[in-house]
């Protein structure tokens, strides 16, 4: 069945890619015409009584070596499209194998990474303006109170009144600009990184 496939294929394509060959190529048929005027050289010396036997005689010749050439072409054809399967296939699994790896390495990593981020932020984060006013915001909030704190950091259900309730909000707003500008940093780190990998 597959070979029956393959084989239609391949008379499908063959003569319009003989003839985009020779489109392109126009000495192609180059050794073919070398070969045809060593016969007619041939038949030019050939005796008249004999002549029509070795022109057969060259007419099978062609005949045949058409025919080795061809079954040879089916045979790289299909060759070919063999190849090309398996290419395709070793892809889709080196891509596979390549996500899964991606995807260990984060999950193996990702307590290194956190380790790696937090001395990050301590050595560059910092010294940024915009981030380290944000964190003395945080800091100037829980310590101006303290039922926010034990709400933050001990997950303490607390009722708050109206001042609290906008120090939350706040609270709240600084945390989201902390964890974009945190977000961001590590995003732009992890682009770094994958430049020289």
């Amino acid at each position: 069945m597959e070979n029956s496939i393959i084989e239609e294929l391949y008379y499908a394509r063959c003569d319009d890619f003989e003839n985009s060959i020779k489109k392109m190529d126009k000495d192609c048929n180059k050794d073919l015409d070398i070969a045809t005027g060593i016969f007619e050289e041939i038949l030019q010396i050939v005796p008249k009584r004999i002549y029509n036997k070795v022109l057969k005689k060259q007419e099978d010749i062609y005949y045949n070596a058409l025919k080795y050439s061809e079954s040879w072409n089916k045979r790289y054809y299909k060759l070919g499209i063999q190849d090309g399967l398996k290419l395709k296939q070793e892809i889709k699994k080196e891509y596979r194998d390549r996500k899964e790896n991606e995807e260990n390495f984060i999950l193996d990593y990702e307590s290194d990474f956190n380790d790696f981020f937090e001395t990050y932020k301590v050595k560059v984060l910092y010294k940024n303006e915009a981030y380290s006013k944000i964190i003395k915001g945080i800091s100037e909030i829980l310590d101006t109170y303290p039922k926010l704190r034990d709400y933050y950091e001990d997950k303490k259900i607390q009722k708050f009144n109206e001042n609290e309730s906008k120090a939350l909000l706040k609270f709240i707003d600084l945390i989201d600009s902390k964890n974009f500008i945190e977000v961001r940093t590590a995003f732009k780190l992890g682009m770094s990184q994958d430049s020289i990998i």
